[in-house]
């Protein structure tokens, strides 16, 4: 029995195969065409919605690009930061008994870096039997004596007398005390140790 159906138009009963209604001439969806319909409605979403996947991976990779000169940059602070812990540690290494004069405040803690791996280091010799507990003993001696001039000059920069280091023989406290005082900026111009310090770093 042959299916049919109302016209949309008209309200006729009709076949369901007909394009176009024999009553009223208004046209007719037919299964076929309905399913063509579906499925060319269903082929346009799934390729809206690949276009819009695609479109979001574009802008994530965009914003995941690195810009060249990153990775330059952190290497230029990088270098900067040891070129002027080399330079800070060198002028201190070279006034070593200098125990007069100002030592700026970002010139201390770079050359106190500094100073440090030198430390670290100068336990390098102490694997050596009798000869290299020598040696170790010999780089930390001369680096105290670097050291305690160096704290000498910073505290001279924030205008107080190098007598303030023997702060840090007071047990607990005295080092924290002179460490603050180690951090505070010197004094502009001149005072009674000496001009204003020329900045290394």
């Amino acid at each position: 029995m042959e299916e049919t159906k109302f016209c949309t138009n008209c309200g006729q009963k009709i076949s369901t195969q007909v394009k176009f209604c024999p009553f009223c001439g208004a046209i007719q969806n037919t299964k076929e065409n309905d399913f063509s319909n579906e499925t060319a409605e269903s082929s346009t979403l799934k390729n809206q919605s690949v276009n819009q996947r695609q479109a979001n991976n574009g802008s994530d990779s965009s914003a995941k690009v690195i810009s060249p000169n990153e990775n330059h940059e952190n290497d230029s602070a990088s270098n900067t930061f040891a070129s002027k812990s080399f330079a800070a540690t060198k002028d201190a290494l070279n006034k070593v008994f200098e125990f007069s004069g100002r030592t700026s405040q970002t010139d201390y803690w770079y050359a106190q870096v500094g100073l440090t791996v030198i430390a670290a280091l100068g336990l390098i010799p102490i694997f050596i039997p009798i000869i290299g507990v020598i040696l170790v003993t010999l780089i930390y001696v001369a680096l105290a004596i670097v050291s305690i001039a160096l704290s000498i000059r910073r505290c001279h920069d924030t205008n107080r007398s190098g007598g303030y280091y023997c702060l840090i023989f007071i047990p607990v406290i005295g080092g924290p005390v002179l460490q603050v005082f180690m951090a505070e900026p010197g004094n502009e111009y001149s005072n009674q140790f000496g001009p204003e310090p020329v900045s290394l770093t």
